[in-house]
């Protein structure tokens, strides 16, 4: 079994992204089938740091069990750089068109498929809907984001018009949405409920008290009341602002406002929630989507850096104002510099119980890799609801 193990590694780590159809890998792909008592396929064909740290989390689940194997069948254009134990019990293999997908997945007779999210690509529907329709196996869909408007996603318009949630065994979407609003996709044998989740292992506490205030995101932002408070901060204190949004500080805010561009992956993004003292989440108090920055505001979470965002009751059924962040109620000037000087007013033990609580909020309810256990246990028949 050792040596099957090493032999799948040495093939995902030779730089053998594409299936290639070839008497040795036949061989190698029967023998594993031949030693997994349930053999899963995730199929990862939206290119996102939270899908791949969703991959890397159902790896490690799989990992637990000792008795599945997991391949992936996947459409990323790059490589996030996650750190993790190497995917030993199946195959990771790269979408390079219709022939290659059909060819990979009629030779094994997989007892489930998972399938994160829609893709964002257009070129990677047809792959998508492939699987969803015509695979064999049950379908399991995972939500791990928030349903957009008409218009955003291309794929994600096809698939309600299709109603491809149909084709699905359980699909478990986040707790944000209504199930009457996903049934417009499909009707699945099972629908189930999920928070969002962020890759807690990932981002986790690296010391030290930070030095400048973060803010980050695009989705229902307005950084103008925050640009504001800013001329307020105490001297010595900065604020650094990564959106891809048009954004320019007021001459006066030179020296102490930074804007940057948004992080080009996963590294960067924990380098800069590394250095801050606190978060702050200029969200609309009446977003468009209703859970707009909480993805930002659980990473914060678990780096144990305290938020300050919009308490709006989405945001209030995850967040816990003064215990783990500091809630506003209006989206003003005034409200974002009370909740700031809430946080900069803490002793410091007393910041270091908010951070601590933080930490803990995210571990204990926010959890990717839990996420990921409590579901395959799920899609194995082993539990109930994620």
């Amino acid at each position: 079994m050792d040596k099957l193990k090493l032999a799948i590694e040495r093939y995902n780590s030779f730089g053998y992204k594409l299936f290639m159809d070839t008497a040795a890998f036949r061989d190698l792909l029967a023998l594993r089938n031949r030693t997994s008592r349930k053999k899963l396929l995730l199929v990862n064909l939206r290119d996102s740091v939270m899908s791949a740290h969703m991959e890397s989390a159902f790896v490690k689940a799989v990992a637990a069990t000792g008795s599945v194997s997991l391949d992936v069948f996947h459409s990323f254009a790059q490589d996030y750089g996650l750190p993790g134990a190497a995917n030993r019990t199946g195959f990771r293999i790269k979408y390079s068109g219709m022939d290659n997908l059909r060819s990979f997945a009629g030779l094994t007779a997989y007892d489930a498929v998972i399938m994160p999210d829609l893709p964002y690509r257009d070129e990677d529907l047809p792959a998508w809907l492939w699987f969803a329709f015509r695979a064999p196996g049950g379908k399991h869909f995972i939500a791990n984001d928030n349903l957009m408007p008409h218009g955003h996603i291309f794929a994600m318009d096809m698939a309600e018009k299709l109603g491809v949630l149909s084709a699905f065994k359980t699909a478990c979407v986040v707790d944000q949405q209504s199930f009457a609003q996903w049934g417009r996709f499909g009707r699945p044998e099972r629908f189930m409920k999920r928070p969002l989740a962020v890759d807690c292992g990932y981002y986790a506490p690296s010391g030290g008290k930070g030095s400048y205030i973060l803010s980050f995101g695009r989705a229902d932002r307005d950084y103008a009341p925050l640009l504001e408070a800013a001329k307020s901060l105490p001297e010595g204190l900065k604020l650094k602002i990564c959106t891809d949004l048009p954004l320019k500080p007021p001459a006066g805010l030179a020296r102490r406002v930074q804007v940057l561009p948004s992080p080009a992956g996963p590294g960067k993004m924990k380098e800069l929630l590394a250095g801050a003292a606190l978060v702050a989440l200029p969200v609309k108090t009446t977003p468009a989507n209703p859970g707009a920055g909480l993805t930002a505001a659980l990473l914060s979470l678990a780096m144990g850096k305290p938020a300050i965002t919009t308490g709006n009751p989405v945001v209030g059924r995850y967040l816990s104002d003064g215990r783990d962040s500091f809630l506003y109620k209006t989206l003003t000037p005034a409200a974002l510099l009370a909740c700031i000087k809430r946080a900069l007013a803490l002793s410091p033990a007393e910041l270091a119980a908010v951070s601590a609580a933080a930490r803990r909020t995210a571990l204990a309810r926010f959890d990717m890799d839990a996420f990921a256990t409590r579901h395959l246990a799920t899609v194995l028949g082993r539990g109930g609801a994620a």
